[in-house]
């Protein structure tokens, strides 16, 4: 069933709610790229950062670093929330009862996977502080510019709490 006999009311109030939920998409794939990109992407490319460094000037380097982290960042966001719009699109345009589903979907796997933090290692003494155990996706978070060697471990699935000693 086709979309194209609709009130323009009715079409507004569908692609309004076609951009608020890519709006969405965009925080959730922002945040979680944010939180995953630094150590997990950015740490399997020190090969090849280390090979550039030892062949460009530090300051060059410094440059092109945060260049490659820039463009990684945008064009990941990019690409995944254009993935999704044009998917949601292309369901919007199809069936409103589909898109419906689809957007109950997505609403429950974005809250499903937004990243929790279930641990924290200390620098020098690690402190068991588990607060829960992952079904999913686990990834260590190391902070930016943060010297002491603390770090965070997130958890994107289903989060199991830990009962306290």
């Amino acid at each position: 069933m086709s979309n194209s006999g609709k009130s323009p009311v009715s079409k507004n109030i569908q692609k309004a709610s076609l951009w608020l939920l890519t709006i969405a998409c965009l925080v959730f794939f922002g945040w979680s790229w944010l939180l995953f990109l630094p150590i997990n992407v950015f740490g399997r490319l020190a090969p090849v950062l280390q090979w550039l460094e030892e062949r460009l000037p530090s300051s060059t380097m410094v440059n092109f670093a945060l260049l490659l982290l820039a463009s990684l960042y945008l064009g990941g966001v990019f690409v995944f929330t254009r993935l999704y719009h044009l998917a949601a699109k292309k369901i919007l345009s199809r069936s409103v009862p589909a898109f419906a589903a689809f957007a109950g979907i997505t609403i429950l796997l974005g809250f499903l996977l937004w990243p929790v933090p279930c641990d924290s290692h200390e620098s020098f003494i690690d402190i068991p502080n588990k607060q829960c155990d992952c079904m999913g996706l686990t990834f260590e978070f190391y902070p930016p510019f943060v010297m002491d060697g603390s770090s965070t471990d997130f958890c994107m699935g289903w989060e199991i709490p830990v009962d306290s000693p």
